[in-house]
């Protein structure tokens, strides 16, 4: 009898220790690592039971060992889902790229210019600000490689060909491949402009007498200009009688684009810049878009509001106060401005 109750317990001690060196933990819901590219078995165990995906680094070495999967396990993102998972099946799984996933998530905002962009994926690790500008700045020319997809749709023909693709890259959150090249990305982007902006959109824009160039510049002041969704309808109405009236613009935006300036009010000085981007000086639209606006301006663009008023301001609260005569919109500076 003591001999039976010594085995049971060293049976016990033995399963116990199989257990915690090679059992995994229950898992309640889905579990995510990341298994850069370079990182040895050490690492990779940390990060597992980090992740609570294993209940022993030394188990994970140990089995790892035992398979002979040092040189086989492989980099990526993997997720396990709640269900019962040995350990045999993780180390297979991470040898075999079993769940892995070669995507990234990257989120462009809108409004931003190309300089936001081109630093964001350089940071991102996606090429380098200086190779994002090739694929869209005024260097991108029809010939050049990098950029041919300017010749592949339909929306981009009434571009000037010496104007970048500003304006054009739809902000939006992508999933792209983690090794994606620049050119891929923008591609993605700029398809994406081309599903937003439907037919019933192009064929509106076009019985207005205007042309899609023409609304990019115009939503592209919009998104600088407007930060409240339900005013940028009439704001858009505004500006589009502005343009009918042969009144300037003017708008801030456009100025603080040409001189890297940031949603500010303008000084006496820069009022004097000679520059086609001052719509205080210069009547019409700005020769290119001044960022990349999302769909929100896109449609205040093309579906304005038309209303009485012909100034507006926005207050130190972002209120937008609007006015149909210009001493009107003097009393309004005098109140809101102060």
């Amino acid at each position: 009898m003591g001999k039976l109750l010594k085995f049971a317990l060293i049976a016990a001690l033995g399963y116990g220790i199989y257990v915690i060196l090679f059992g995994t933990p229950d898992l309640k819901a889905p579990a995510q690592v990341e298994i850069p590219k370079g990182a040895g078995v050490s690492d990779i165990a940390v990060k597992l039971k980090d992740a609570e995906i294993i209940r022993s680094k030394l188990g994970f070495e140990t089995l790892v060992w035992l398979m002979r999967a040092s040189s086989k396990l492989q980099a990526g993102e993997y997720k396990f889902e709640p269900k019962e998972l040995g350990l045999a099946d993780i180390v297979r799984a991470l040898t075999q790229g079993l769940g892995a996933s070669n995507e990234r998530e990257i989120t462009v905002i809108e409004g931003w210019g190309v300089d936001d962009i081109g630093a964001y994926l350089e940071a991102q690790g996606i090429g380098t600000k200086r190779e994002f500008f090739e694929v869209v700045g005024k260097e991108c020319k029809m010939q050049n490689e990098k950029c041919k997809m300017v010749n592949e749709f339909d929306f981009l023909k009434d571009k000037p060909a010496s104007v970048g693709l500003e304006g054009y890259l739809f902000p939006d959150t992508y999933r792209v491949q983690k090794d994606a090249k620049v050119e891929e990305v923008v591609k993605i982007m700029i398809e994406n402009f081309d599903k937003k902006l439907t037919v019933h959109m192009r064929a509106d824009i076009g019985d207005q007498g205007k042309d899609i160039f023409d609304v990019v510049r115009m939503a592209s002041i919009i998104e600088a200009e407007v930060p409240h969704e339900e005013d940028r309808p009439v704001i858009a109405g505004i500006l589009w009688k502005r343009l009918d009236i042969g009144m300037a613009l003017q708008v801030d935006s456009t100025l603080n684009y040409a001189t890297g300036g940031k949603n500010r009010a303008l000084t006496a000085e820069e009022l004097k810049i000679d520059s086609p981007y001052n719509t205080y000086k210069h009547r019409g639209l700005p020769p290119t878009p001044i960022g990349n606006p999302g769909l929100s301006a896109i449609r205040a663009a093309i579906y304005p509001r038309h209303t009485a008023y012909l100034y507006f301001l926005s207050d130190k609260e972002g209120k937008t106060h609007f006015a149909k005569t210009l001493d009107e919109h003097n009393e309004n500076k005098a109140r809101y401005l102060r």
